[in-house]
């Protein structure tokens, strides 16, 4: 993802009718701070579900995030 300065009209985004397009974003692309920013942004279920059902997040990305989110565990 671009830092802050480079996002320019990024910045008018209506993050929830394009909430989707901005985990997926953040899913494949992003970094550290982006993830913990979508985290405060969205809740855990909705990034989960947007990455399960994502064909813009590679496999390897969802696996990754699988664990991240702690998915599955019991």
């Amino acid at each position: 993802m671009r830092s802050h300065a480079e996002r320019g009209n990024d910045n008018k985004i209506d993050l929830k009718a394009n909430s989707r397009y901005v985990i997926e974003r953040a899913l494949e692309t992003g970094g550290f701070e982006e993830i913990l920013w979508i985290q405060k942004v969205y809740p855990a279920n909705l990034i989960m579900e947007t990455c399960e059902t994502s064909r813009k997040v590679s496999q390897k990305s969802k696996n990754f995030w699988r664990v991240w989110f702690d998915e599955g565990a019991h």
